[in-house]
């Protein structure tokens, strides 16, 4: 190395990675405390707590009301933990599960990095910690798109290799990943690209008759023994979500705010016109069409996750390069700088607003609250949040987000539920104002006919059937 490029080292590139590491540290002490009781239940770690993985794609015209739009291998993996460690808090269960998860996807990036793209460790370091740093990554401490990730990972793993056959077992690698979530589709074509233009066209065509064969037969089977509810669920169904651009634009203007994602993605398109084009670029690119889903109703930042974990390793060693860069020209220094100040800015902003964003974990207290006190009441009881039913050991009757959507979509009609509030089949209905079954204008009515109001806690109410007594 020669001096100017180690004197460039030292003042520009180590502060970069000082920064993406303590935001990593920072991020360790946030997700261990989704560890600690209180906190609301993940919406697909509820449906999963309530639903075996046998039942998610059941019938839809009879109760319970419950489905899913996500793939089942998430599911199962939930179920075997449960019956093997069964004295365990769902909460806790569940949330050791994703950090280890978690735990085993940062390792797998720096090997994705170091080993079989040949990386730095200065630059596969980099890449592990703005990942692990991020916003982002915290959040998704929740939920299963890191089950995803693993083997997302894994399959890039093989990709880049030198074992034969490499993209034969990337395929059925990545092949698992979309059943435990099907965005994980959007990396084929990326992949396949990457081969054509490396000139590895036997591979690809390995590759592709083996991951169309490793997601269609399954998936054939679970439509088949499901009678065609697997592939509308998991599908059809979000594609017929309504989308919203507004929720669309709040996740993006968060995930601006909390990552290096401009900087990161200028220097990975000015290297590839101006240099060399990472193996990872087309991956990058169509693993970005995902987000989009993030503005469908009920979206979240799970969709961001996986994009941005393959732009960290694809732009990682770009960013040590530049930082590191010795201009021997004078004239064009000033330049240099202000683009190595720009970069840096780039890291050190989002990590400001990052340590003191509002959006990381709270504790939310009214949840178990109310689930205690909902669990005194006998039978059957109606919420519209999957967290309090599993709070107060009761069983979820009806997941109103995705069956608006069918009905929405004349899908399915809520006369059977309405039928049941006029029965007086719950023993309590419990909403927050404004809340989803605002959605159900015929479900409103009823309750409003057949319940009184019994008491609130904080925006929860709680009805029971009139001329009743708790």
């Amino acid at each position: 190395m020669k001096k100017g490029e180690a004197r460039n080292y030292f003042y520009f590139a180590l502060p970069v990675l000082v920064i993406s590491i303590a935001l990593f540290a920072l991020n360790i002490n946030k997700m261990s405390s989704v560890l600690l009781f209180p906190h609301s239940t993940d919406y697909a770690e509820a449906i999963a707590f309530f639903t075996p993985a046998t039942n998610l794609y059941a019938n839809f015209s009879t109760y319970p009301f419950v489905l899913t739009y996500y793939p089942p291998l998430y599911y199962v993996v939930l179920d075997v933990s449960r019956s093997l460690l069964s004295g365990l808090s769902p909460y806790v269960l569940a949330r050791i599960l994703n950090l280890i998860a978690a735990i085993i996807d940062l390792p797998l990036l720096y090997f994705l990095c170091r080993k079989s793209l040949k990386q730095s460790v200065f630059s596969s370091l980099l890449a592990v910690c703005m990942l692990g740093g991020s916003f982002v990554f915290m959040i998704n401490a929740l939920d299963l798109p890191l089950f995803e990730l693993i083997f997302d990972l894994a399959a890039l793993i093989f990709l880049f290799s030198k074992v034969k056959r490499a993209s034969v077992y990337a395929a059925l690698l990545l092949a698992v990943a979309v059943f435990f979530r099907q965005s994980a589709l959007l990396l084929a074509p990326g992949v396949l690209l990457y081969l054509f233009f490396a000139g590895k066209r036997k591979d690809a065509l390995f590759f592709a008759v083996t991951f169309l064969a490793a997601v269609a037969i399954p998936t054939l089977l679970l439509n088949a023994a499901t009678q065609g509810r697997f592939i509308f669920s998991v599908f059809t169904l979000p594609l017929i979500t309504p989308f919203i651009a507004g929720q669309l634009q709040n996740f993006l203007n968060n995930f601006l705010l909390t990552t290096p994602f401009l900087v990161l993605l200028a220097v990975l398109f000015y290297y590839a016109y101006k240099f060399e084009m990472s193996p990872l670029f087309w991956i990058v690119i169509f693993s970005f069409v995902s987000v989009a889903s993030s503005g469908k109703y009920g979206g979240s930042y799970v969709y961001f996750l996986v994009p941005f974990a393959l732009l960290c390793a694809s732009a990682a060693p770009y960013i040590e390069s530049l930082l590191a860069y010795n201009l021997e020209e004078k004239p064009k220094k000033l330049a240099y700088y202000a683009v190595v100040l720009l970069v840096i800015a780039g890291f050190l902003i989002p990590a400001l607003y990052s340590s003191n964003n509002t959006l990381s974990f709270s504790p939310q207290p009214e949840t178990p609250i109310m689930g205690n006190a909902l669990s005194s009441f006998p039978g059957n009881i109606l919420v519209e949040t999957p967290s309090l039913a599993l709070d107060a050991n009761k069983t979820m009757e009806f997941e109103p987000r995705l069956f608006w959507v069918m009905q929405q979509n004349g899908l399915w009609n809520d006369s059977l539920l309405i039928a049941g509030v006029n029965s007086h089949r719950f023993s309590a209905i419990v909403f927050q104002i404004y809340g989803k079954f605002d959605m159900y204008p015929g479900l409103e009515n009823a309750i409003n006919t057949s319940y009184q109001k019994d008491y609130s806690i904080q925006s929860w109410e709680v009805y029971v059937p009139k001329n009743a007594t708790k």
